[in-house]
């Protein structure tokens, strides 16, 4: 099951030690003993102890209410979205830095969506005028979902998902509402050679984070990347 499940040789060492030392199944373990390791992996380090809080929002589910124990399948895709999952500290940054970026909603946007998937955090940021902003990052959306949530947005309103079948080459999808009105969603490649994504004609820069090569001008132009979705839980 293991070998099936995960493609990072790290992440499924990590899962089986984990595993091992909570006396939990295989498939499923707690949150709190995978804190804990994951606590221990990263050493005494305080900056990370808000975004754990943020990642079990990530890794576990709402049925309907916040589920205490994290998913073999959902580890293993989250790992693959953001690997290499070794060092971990690296990862977390990764995972950190998409999940913490935010976007303004679109002037006079009428989409408050409430899907209980969706993410309700929100920030203002001082140096647009006091705006608010949303995350663009809606982990284990699919299609369907992502239609939902961008129902009504305005042109140029954007999220990057990914699902529990995501997987190392293609670990994010952008989806978007383009120049015509149309729901469109774009897979992003990942190079673990080079270090580069890929959407369309575009490449990254090697080493250079999704939110930043998302932000290179051309390719928000291209695909029209300007605001959020406003959407509260």
């Amino acid at each position: 099951l293991l070998y099936e499940t995960f493609s990072d040789n790290s992440a499924q060492v990590f899962w089986s030690l984990t595993a091992a030392e909570s006396y939990d199944r295989l498939s499923n373990i707690r949150w709190k003993q995978l804190k804990t390791t994951l606590s221990s992996a990263l050493g005494d380090n305080d900056s990370y102890s808000n975004f754990l809080k943020e990642l079990k929002n990530i890794l576990c589910e709402y049925e309907p209410v916040q589920s205490e124990t994290v998913s073999m399948v959902r580890f293993s895709a989250l790992a693959n979205s953001f690997a290499p999952f070794n060092p971990v500290t690296d990862f977390m940054n990764r995972v950190a830095s998409l999940s913490e970026t935010f976007y303004p909603a679109a002037p006079n946007n009428n989409n408050t969506n409430t899907n209980g998937t969706s993410n309700s955090n929100t920030t203002t940021n001082p140096e647009n005028n006091g705006v608010d902003e949303y995350p663009i990052f809606y982990a284990f959306t699919d299609e369907d979902c992502a239609v939902s949530l961008l129902h009504g947005a305005a042109e140029g309103t954007f999220l990057v998902r990914n699902t529990e079948e995501s997987t190392i080459e293609y670990p994010f999808i952008l989806s978007y509402v383009s120049s015509d009105s149309v729901y469109k969603h774009a897979k992003i490649f990942f190079d673990s050679t080079s270090r580069q994504y890929s959407i369309g004609n575009f490449s990254s820069q090697p080493n250079q984070l999704l939110k930043d090569f998302l932000a290179v001008p051309v390719v928000a132009e291209c695909y029209g990347l300007k605001y959020a979705v406003h959407s509260l839980d």
